[in-house]
């Protein structure tokens, strides 16, 4: 049986220098994440997340292809480890982002497609210079998952 995996894309209106920085440099992604993040760059860098009584994760990253492509490695107790890539196209004022996140454990693939989206709205709120709560955008992903 093939494991569950989660395509989302979106369109964004910056070029993807912009995306890049704000996937990869932690004062950005502090804000979209809502989290305390450290950034080692680079292939075989990696991306410690930490939101205080919830997380304390280590994502090592396996692609590091500024300003294009960002893999990294997910780690879920217990379970094998899943991939997290991020591709972005585009070259004006323009980025096509796909995130694709591949091997998720089959009893926890809603909420995290949920949480996926609500990240990636506040990705885009932080690039448009919006504050989002993660917490309102993933109750709404969850209850409506077609948008």
């Amino acid at each position: 049986m093939p494991t569950p995996e989660i395509t989302i894309g979106r369109v964004l209106p910056v070029v993807p220098e912009h995306v890049w920085s704000a996937l990869t440099e932690p004062g950005f992604v502090s804000r979209w994440m809502e989290a305390v993040v450290d950034v080692s760059p680079g292939s075989g860098g990696s991306f410690h997340i930490r939101v205080p009584d919830r997380w304390d994760l280590t994502w090592p990253v396996v692609t590091w292809y500024a300003p294009r492509v960002l893999e990294l490695v997910w780690p879920f107790a217990g379970q094998p480890d899943s991939r997290v890539r991020i591709d972005l196209q585009g070259q004006t004022a323009r980025t096509e982002l796909t995130l694709r996140h591949q091997q998720v454990p089959q009893d926890r693939i809603d909420s995290i497609r949920a949480g996926w989206q609500a990240h990636l709205d506040l990705l885009e709120g932080t690039l448009g210079g919006d504050v989002l709560d993660f917490g309102e955008r993933h109750a709404h992903w969850l209850a409506h998952p077609d948008g």
